[in-house]
């Protein structure tokens, strides 16, 4: 959005959260076309990574840089429920498998396991592309480093949580209870 827009709107999400899920499907198309087409709000996502499926897709959603990083965090949403069922599919034989692995090499295992590489080919992620992706270390760190501000600095409860003007919204997790409040704070 509107990088000098009156009313600066951070959200932490996490790409395993269902209230995350429905608040992408439900709420994100009318704060878009409401708001950040108009150049009132702006927004800022961050990822807030809660598990190692969670981590696997941020690094996937991040692959390719910012321009496609918004579309592709609401194409996981809409699959989140694809991604849910192969999830629940994982054995503790799996399980041992993937934490037996190198660190670099975990989240490619979990990404053909659950069919996130899959995913990422169709959004046009190449396999060596991804496979560098998922084994980024920077990448991993800065997804550590923003759980880790969340948690200690900006104390969220969870996701999604919304920070207005910088400013942590208490108990604001659907578009009902958000847009009032873009709407005082100038949008």
């Amino acid at each position: 959005g509107n990088p000098n827009a009156p009313v600066k709107l951070v959200e932490y999400l996490s790409l395993t959260c269902p209230h995350c899920g429905e608040f992408a499907k439900t709420a994100f198309p009318q704060l878009r076309d409401k708001y950040i087409e108009k150049g009132t709000v702006s927004l800022e996502v961050r990822n807030y990574v809660r598990d190692p499926i969670d981590v696997t897709a941020s690094l996937i959603t991040r692959c390719n840089g910012a321009a496609p990083f918004l579309p592709l965090t609401e194409q996981m949403f809409e699959n989140q429920e694809a991604l849910f069922e192969k999830a629940q599919k994982l054995t503790p034989a799996d399980q041992q498998r993937i934490g037996a692995l190198p660190p670099n090499q975990q989240y490619g295992a979990i990404a053909t396991l659950v069919g996130l590489d899959e995913f990422a080919r169709q959004h046009g992620i190449a396999d060596a592309k991804l496979k560098t992706c998922l084994a980024d270390k920077a990448e991993l760190d800065q997804l550590v480093s923003m759980q880790k501000v969340a948690n200690d600095q900006i104390k969220i409860q969870g996701t999604p949580s919304f920070l207005i003007n910088g400013k942590l919204l208490d108990a604001t997790a659907t578009w009902e209870l958000l847009e009032p409040q873009l709407i005082a704070a100038g949008a």
